[in-house]
Formats: C-alpha cells, sequence, structure tokens
C-alpha cells in the first residue's frame, strides 16, 4: 500500500484512513506491504477523486486512477477541512444518495419489504439493504470528504444534476429492451438546495447495446461505483472488508503467485445473515490466460467466532 513517509504507520486505521494511490504496476503490492492493504487502497481510491482529472474507469476487474494522478483520502491528522462542497438538508433522515435496483419477477416474501439497494446518509452513514429477512444490514461509513468526493463523482463527473428524466427518455426513443422482467436502476441524489432521481431499466444490457446514449452511459458508471459502496457496508465496515481481502488473497499467492490480488471490484456478493454466518463470492478473470479461465474464490465462516474458510478455483 501507498503510504506517504510522513503519515505514521502505527495503527491499521491509519492505513486505511490515509491512501496516496498511484496506477499499480503487477504485484506493486510486494514493494508496498500487504496484498489485502493494497487492494483496500485501491478500493477506497474511488472515493478519492478530485477536480482534477481523475475519473473511475469502469472496469469489470479494476478501477485505476489516470497516471501520474495521486489521490489522497483525508486523515484524522488533517486538523482542517476545507469547507463542504455539497451542503445538505436539514431532514437528516432522508439519504443524501439512494441506489435501488428492484423489479423483475420476484416472489413476494410475507410479511417482509425488501429496502433500497444502499442508502448514505449526510453523517456519512451507509446502509446497504437487505432482500429477504434473513439477512442482515450492512453497515459502514464515509468520512465527510469520502462522501464530498463520492457526489463530486455523481454530479460532476457524471452531469447527475444537470441530466433531466426527460434527457434519458429522448435517449431511449426508439429502443425496445428484448429483456423480459429486468430490474430497474434508479438513483436519487438529495443536497440542501437541488436533488434528482434517474432511471433505466435493464441499465446494463441497454448502456450496452445504447453506447452513444451519454445520460445512460453516466448512470452505469455511477450505479458501478455505488454497487463498491454496497460491498463495503455488506461487510461490515472496512475493517472487515480488509478481513476478507486478507484472507482470499493469502489463499491466492499460494496458489497463483503471478496474479494481482482480488479487490473489490471483484467482489460478486457479500451475505452476512442473522445467525452470524458469512458468505462472500470473487469472481476475475485471468489475464490473458489461453484457456480462458477465471479465478472463482469464496471466503465463509458458519458463525461470528469462527475462522474464515477459503475456497479458490480456477475454471
Amino acid at each position: 500500500m501507498f503510504i506517504p513517509k510522513n503519515v505514521p504507520q502505527t495503527t491499521r486505521e491509519k492505513q486505511v484512513d490515509h491512501i496516496a494511490f498511484l496506477p499499480p504496476r503487477h504485484n506493486d503490492y510486494r514493494k508496498h506491504g500487504s496484498p489485502s492493504g493494497y487492494c483496500l487502497a485501491m478500493t477506497l481510491c474511488t472515493l478519492a477523486f478530485v477536480s482534477t482529472g481523475t475519473h473511475l474507469v469502469t472496469s469489470p476487474t479494476h478501477a485505476f486512477a489516470q497516471p501520474n494522478t495521486i489521490v489522497t483520502l483525508a486523515t484524522q491528522d488533517q486538523k482542517q477541512e476545507p469547507m463542504p462542497k455539497y451542503l445538505f438538508s436539514e431532514d437528516t433522515s432522508i439519504p443524501v444518495i439512494t441506489l435501488d435496483i428492484g423489479g423483475g419477477f420476484r416472489a413476494p416474501i410475507q410479511d417482509f419489504q425488501r429496502e433500497p439497494t444502499l442508502e448514505i446518509y449526510a453523517d456519512g452513514r451507509v446502509v446497504g439493504g437487505r432482500n429477504s429477512p434473513v439477512m442482515m444490514i450492512g453497515e459502514a461509513k464515509l468520512s465527510p470528504p469520502e462522501l464530498q468526493r463520492l457526489l463530486d463523482f455523481i454530479i460532476e463527473k457524471h452531469n447527475f444534476l444537470e441530466t433531466s428524466p426527460e434527457n434519458i427518455k429522448q435517449e431511449l426513443v426508439g429502443y425496445r429492451s428484448m429483456l423480459a422482467d429486468g430490474p430497474t436502476s434508479t438513483v436519487k441524489v438529495f443536497l440542501k438546495d437541488k436533488n434528482n432521481q434517474l432511471s433505466v431499466y435493464a441499465l446494463k444490457l441497454t448502456a450496452r447495446q445504447l453506447p452513444n446514449a451519454v445520460g445512460v452511459q453516466n448512470l452505469l458508471e455511477i450505479e458501478t461505483q455505488l454497487r463498491q459502496v454496497k460491498v463495503l457496508a455488506d461487510a461490515g465496515g472496512k475493517q472487515a472488508l480488509q478481513e476478507l481481502l486478507d484472507s482470499v488473497n493469502a489463499k491466492l499467492r499460494t496458489q497463483l503467485p503471478d496474479q494481482e490480488p482480488l479487490g473489490v471490484p471483484d467482489v460478486r456478493n457479500v451475505q452476512r445473515k442473522a445467525d452470524q454466518s458469512l458468505t462472500a463470492s470473487f469472481f476475475r478473470k485471468i489475464a490473458n490466460d489461453p484457456n480462458n479461465r477465471g479465478i472463482n474464490a469464496t471466503v465463509s465462516r458458519p458463525t461470528a467466532d469462527a475462522a474464515l474458510s477459503v475456497q479458490l478455483v480456477i475454471q
């Protein structure tokens, strides 16, 4: 993990909270500490966008900053915080950012109302919604700078507040999805002085079939970023996510030592149940593999106090 020399590394929290990110070279984690810390650095950097051109690459495997760009998350050691760019409503019960991916054919569950996929509040609280009563609600926390930068990514980099539902409707004129019973993706942003809501049915498929629809493409990139924030919540926060990455990458090093470590973009889902069991699944294609194989990994534990177990298959 890339840590500035003037930042003390006396605690694990320091390493997580302060990250200077540079585009990685192959297996650079070997020169910069543990691979799990390196992977979490890569994950958190996606929340640290600045107004000088840093851009999220919506790759199915990795999200890298542009070359020669250093992105730094604020730490507790920094005494002066900049004035927030985005101001929030006094009604703190309303999420600042909401992602909901719902609809399609789902059998109803008696006495259970599904929750929004992801809600992020003004205090940085992150809530990952459940689609089943046996699941635990995901919870994590973003720092004020992380929340501001996430909003900057949504609003400035992807024109969210300037894109109206009518703009999206115009981009979809003449297009008809062939997918039946697909989900609808909805993103909401609620600020003190402005709010907006955009929805697209079968967003991933629609974006693939309409590559020149700017509003649709922007919404897909926003959803991709928010899905990674949901992973943070579903895992139970930064420390819990770090432990999952520690475990899966230790196993990966023994089987494929030349592979770069897995990161949050490689997480397919994290499920924590009310009985305290946990299952996290990972997948990534192996680059330049002649047999087009992929890395499939599962990290699990039956109870809260049990050790994590890792299964990793190359196929």
